[in-house]
């Protein structure tokens, strides 16, 4: 739930622009982007960094799915530079997340 709002927030944000114009381009209107939760995954480890600092523990955010730490480097985040898409269950609990790339980066879709 965290990570959807912190992906909400960063698309009304300067650095979510490239994410409202995809958005705008593929005709979703307003109402379509608040009632869905669609967000923005800003380049960087801002999800990472927002998230322990409201108090989350990094493991918990990498069994999540959230961060990966590749060959036992340092965490970093999953999603970069993408819209989100917050999957949910039957009761509305945010459960997973879908990310379109921007760019020409792959892959362009990451779940």
């Amino acid at each position: 739930e965290a990570a959807a709002t912190f992906y909400e927030r960063q698309l009304r944000l300067p650095a979510g622009k490239a994410g409202q114009n995809y958005l705008r381009r593929r005709s979703l209107e307003e109402e379509t982007i608040t009632r869905f939760r669609l967000g923005f995954a800003p380049a960087g480890n801002a999800c990472k960094t927002a998230l322990k600092r409201d108090g989350l523990d990094e493991a918990l955010l990498e069994e999540a799915g959230l961060l990966v730490r590749p060959d036992g480097r340092s965490a970093y985040d999953t999603f970069r530079d993408r819209v989100m898409f917050p999957i949910t269950n039957a009761r509305g609990r945010v459960i997973a997340f879908g990310g379109r790339v921007l760019g020409e980066a792959q892959p362009k879709y990451l779940n």
